[in-house]
């Protein structure tokens, strides 16, 4: 039986639409990505630098510590519940991390203090360690390192101030580099800072670190810091012994809430 003129056209009508349908599904599964895993660190961790288990995924680090090393790339990190971000002192090459939001709440912290060198060569004994800023003289003015390091986009370790008769040093603070492409929500703090010196001895204080941060929304009430660690003496003349100069922080965003 033959179809009618009115019938061929409702029957192509109705492949047009499926077809359509098809399409637009096709369209949406493709531009809709599979959501990543998330990942959830309750215990102490160490990621190595080329170790990519944490790559690609929403890592939610909640009352422990993460140390990092090398270069990752998170689809997103939560700090919370105090959690620490860290790498290990002295490292060759500070961590660069990556992620499409960060956020730390306000008991946690992304804390590289005191993860820098010990003291550099050329510089007296008691004085601070250098780096954004000169590192502070002791009472008889001996010789303190220049200033080091990149303004615009700092990656240098924090050096190490002087020590007392058992050469024990301060470390300067840290280095760390945070590429958000969304938003960094700061409630918390990103710290490098110099170290203090043990008790018990006095040595001069350690320089601040670096902190590099790249986000496109920058929220939240937190603190990003890099000062120089202060001087500690126990028994002996105060004037002996100096503080730690200033670390480096760039800070780069597109917007600010």
């Amino acid at each position: 039986m033959r179809r009618t003129s009115q019938e061929n056209l409702i029957v192509s009508n109705v492949r047009s639409s499926v077809a359509l349908l098809a399409a637009t599904l096709l369209v949406a599964l493709w531009a809709s990505p599979a959501a990543a895993e998330t990942v959830t660190i309750t215990t102490p961790t160490s990621i190595a630098a080329g170790d990519s288990s944490l790559d690609g995924k929403d890592v939610v680090v909640s009352g422990s510590t993460l140390t990092i090393a090398g270069q990752h790339t998170f689809a997103s990190l939560t700090l919370s519940s105090g959690a620490i971000l860290t790498h290990e002192a002295g490292v060759a090459q500070p961590p660069v991390l990556s992620a499409a939001t960060l956020t730390i709440d306000a008991t946690s912290k992304i804390d590289v203090s005191g993860k820098g060198r010990t003291h550099l060569s050329g510089a007296s004994g008691y004085v601070g360690g250098s780096h954004g800023g000169r590192g502070g003289l002791n009472a008889t003015n001996e010789t303190t390192n220049a200033a080091f390091g990149s303004i615009h986009e700092p990656t240098e370790l924090g050096a190490g101030g002087g020590g007392g008769p058992s050469g024990n040093t301060s470390r300067g603070g840290g280095a760390i580099k945070l590429t958000v492409s969304g938003t960094l929500q700061l409630d918390g703090s990103i710290l490098a800072d110099g170290n203090l010196s043990v008790p018990g001895y006095y040595r001069a204080g350690g320089s601040g670190g670096s902190i590099w941060l790249d986000v496109g929304t920058l929220r939240g009430a937190g603190l990003v810091r890099a000062q120089g660690g202060d001087r500690s003496f126990s028994g002996y003349d105060q004037y002996l012994v100096a503080g730690g100069g200033g670390g480096r922080v760039a800070l780069y965003y597109d917007q600010l809430e």
